[in-house]
């Protein structure tokens, strides 16, 4: 499971390829794409990837048809339901 986590977040960390778009989570629940998973990642799994990181991430998925997106969230930032992490669009890839 801890090697799942850790390779979903170094595709992640990776370049988006030319078809990949980046959009905030309220803009893609606003054009129709459902939640379908959420994943915790604890620190220690964050850390390996990025040794700065001082709280565990969310991995959001969400798919509308063909279509799937994939987010990550500071994990108190997507706890505390906080305003601005659901309107960055910098936090979610899509394809």
């Amino acid at each position: 499971m801890r090697q799942t986590l850790a390779i979903a977040l170094l595709m992640l960390n990776s370049a988006a390829s030319a078809a990949d778009q980046t959009s905030s989570v309220q803009a893609l629940l606003q054009q129709g794409y459902e939640i379908k998973a959420t994943t915790f990642v604890p620190l220690s799994d964050v850390k390996a990837n990025w040794a700065e990181a001082s709280a565990g991430s969310m991995l959001v998925t969400l798919q509308k048809e063909r279509s799937i997106a994939v987010c990550e969230f500071n994990w108190a930032n997507w706890s505390a339901l906080a305003q601005a992490t659901f309107e960055n669009a910098e936090l979610c890839r899509v394809r």
